[in-house]
Formats: C-alpha cells, sequence, structure tokens
C-alpha cells in the first residue's frame, strides 16, 4: 500500500491510537492522533499574523522610498498606488489608523507598537 494515502487508516506502527490524518483546509497529510490539529495550518496562521503586523507596522507608504511619495505628481501617485493596491484619498491615513486601533484590540499589536508606528507616520509626512 506504498504512495495510497487513506485518511482516518489506522497506524499502530506509529503508536497507540495513531491513524493517517487528512486536513480539509490545505489537504496536509500526517499521522498523528484523531483530535490533532494541523501543525501546516497553524504555522500558516503564524505566518500570516507576522506578515499582517508588519503591513500594519511598517506599510509601504511610511518607508524610505526615493522618490518620496508625497514628491510625486498626481499621476505618478496614481500609478505608485495601483501597482501596490492601495486606495488612496484624504481618509487613507485615518483609515490605516482605525485597522491599527483594531489590531490592537485583537491583540496583534502592542499599545506601545501602535504608537511607534504612528509616530513614524507622522514623522514621514512631515520630513522634506
Amino acid at each position: 500500500m506504498t504512495g495510497l494515502w487513506i485518511a482516518n487508516l489506522p497506524r499502530p506502527d506509529h503508536g497507540p491510537g495513531m491513524i493517517q490524518r487528512e486536513c480539509v483546509d490545505c489537504g496536509a497529510g500526517w499521522v498523528g492522533l484523531p483530535d490533532d490539529p494541523c501543525a501546516w495550518c497553524a504555522d500558516r496562521l503564524a505566518l500570516d499574523l507576522a506578515d499582517q503586523r508588519h503591513r500594519l507596522l511598517w506599510p509601504d507608504w511610511m518607508l524610505e522610498q526615493e522618490p518620496r511619495y508625497d514628491q510625486l505628481d498626481e499621476l505618478d501617485q496614481a500609478v505608485w498606488d495601483r501597482t501596490r493596491g492601495i486606495r488612496r484619498g484624504a481618509a487613507s491615513i485615518e483609515a490605516w489608523a482605525r485597522r491599527l486601533a483594531e489590531a490592537v484590540a485583537a491583540g496583534i499589536v502592542t499599545a506601545a507598537e501602535a504608537r511607534a508606528a504612528a509616530g513614524r507616520a507622522d514623522r514621514s509626512r512631515h520630513v522634506a
């Protein structure tokens, strides 16, 4: 039976109660206990959370770039936004600040990290 993966097939060769598992979300297969969570999904969740934290605390528009966003003409700003999937407008910074506050409430970032990011955003808008 090599090469054939059948979910819930008993695997006593791996220990008592062990079975072949298959994740319904990602399709990963492993041998484990019936209630074992999928390690691949857990790792993906942790990586997604780290990526979300980074994008909230260090958004593209805040990072050093040449020329800076506020130095571009209107057409180049529109191209910059479109190529990065960013919706700009008068309320874009406020929308980012709301997402940051929601991330603090959800425990994704700390209040201190959010304050530091807000300070970086403020400095990036005022540096000429």
